[in-house]
Formats: structure tokens, C-alpha cells, sequence
């Protein structure tokens, strides 16, 4: 998982930070929504709860491996207790293929919709070998087709912030599927994606005009 010399720059962060649950910009502006509420309020079966060690194990890996200021700190394990419980689902993880012949450019990455202000993170925004861009959101859930819609329509609300904000121009979206003993990586193409989260986020604007009641019928 080393990095070289030429690998592209570690992309800035935007002017966004999480505190307490919370997306906010960097002028104080809360963001009132996340691509997985919205994805959740929208679809069923909603997207499974993620396990933030595993997250987080898998952030410090790359960070420890591709971001310029943390190399020299060698690589990252996950070796404290908190990490135990959940080892079966990160050690296949981090040995994945893909880290090693990508060029890690985020992870994670903190983005948001500069007109509605829909936030989330992005696990990793990754070079793949052709040259290719690619985003990637971590399942901690074996690969579900009852739960495409709702993967693809999470992954579509993050591709229209990073389009927005221009960020990079993803040719891919990537879902990491992570359980226990496997971690299996499932491609998507980007147009299918961004057309489920405008659906998605079209009928969440219509039902949040609605009134309670008729709310809890239509979801």
C-alpha cells in the first residue's frame, strides 16, 4: 500500500468539517441533510448501519500509506481494543487488491451540495490504474441486491457534490462491500447513480412539504 513520488497530490479538504453528528461549513452554516437521510427516508430496505471502526480503520490505513504528511509515520494497524470485535471484517479490508494498485487521493472526503447544503463523507476518492477517477462508500454489510437502490442512490448524492464543487470528474463509483471474512468491491456507473439521488432528492423535497401524517403514509 506504499506510496511514490509520482503519485498525484492529496486533494484539499473543502470548507467543511463533522462535529457532533453535524456537517458545518467553516462559516457556521449547519447542513440540514446527509446523501444517507435522504437515501434512507426514500428507500427500503434502508442502507445498513455502518460500523465506525471499520471505517476509521480503513481511513487511518490510507491515510498512513498516501497522505504526504502522515508517510512518515508508517503504516497504520488496528491494534487497539476497541478494533478487536470487528478484526475478521478488517483485516480482509485493508488487504484488498485495489489499495495497492490504486493512487489513494482522500480518504476520507468531506463533501456537500453548495446549493441545497447535503452533506457526507466519502470513504475514499481513489486514481485507479487507467487513469480513471473513482469514489468509493464503504457498506459494512455483505452485498445485498435488495439494497442497490439505496447504495447507488447514496453513491449519486455524493457524485453531484464532488461534480458541483468540481472536485475530481469520477468515471466510476464504487461501493466496498465489508463482512466478516470478505470485502468485495462492486462498480457502478456514474450516470445511473446521479439520476437515482435526483429522483431520490426530488420526492424527499416533495415530502418534506407534505404534512406529517401524509409523510409517514408516503415513506
Amino acid at each position: 500500500m506504499a506510496s511514490d513520488s509520482n503519485s498525484p497530490p492529496w486533494l484539499p479538504s473543502l470548507s467543511i468539517r463533522h462535529d457532533q453528528a453535524q456537517f458545518i461549513l467553516n462559516d457556521g452554516t449547519i447542513c440540514p441533510s446527509t446523501f444517507e437521510q435522504i437515501t434512507n427516508a426514500i428507500h427500503r430496505p434502508r442502507l445498513p448501519r455502518r460500523i465506525p471502526e471499520v471505517r476509521r480503520a480503513l481511513a487511518l490505513t490510507l491515510r498512513s500509506a498516501h497522505h504526504p504528511g502522515w508517510q512518515d509515520k508508517g503504516p497504520w494497524m488496528p491494534d487497539e481494543p476497541r478494533y478487536q470485535p470487528f478484526r475478521s471484517t478488517i483485516q480482509p479490508l485493508l488487504a484488498h487488491p485495489i489499495w495497492n494498485t490504486a493512487q489513494i487521493l482522500a480518504a476520507p472526503f468531506l463533501t456537500y451540495t453548495p446549493h441545497s447544503l447535503i452533506a457526507g463523507p466519502i470513504d475514499a476518492i481513489l486514481q485507479l490504474p487507467d487513469g480513471t477517477m473513482a469514489i468509493a462508500m464503504l457498506q459494512t454489510a455483505r452485498r445485498q441486491k435488495a439494497l442497490l437502490y439505496a447504495v447507488r442512490t447514496e453513491l449519486g448524492g455524493a457524485l453531484a457534490a464532488v461534480i458541483d464543487h468540481r472536485t475530481i470528474a469520477p468515471a466510476h463509483a464504487l461501493t466496498i462491500w465489508a463482512a466478516p471474512g470478505s470485502t468485495e468491491i462492486e462498480y457502478h456507473h456514474p450516470d445511473s447513480c446521479l439520476g437515482l439521488w435526483v429522483d431520490a432528492a426530488s420526492l424527499y423535497r416533495h415530502l418534506q412539504q407534505l404534512p406529517a401524517t401524509t409523510q409517514q403514509t408516503s415513506l
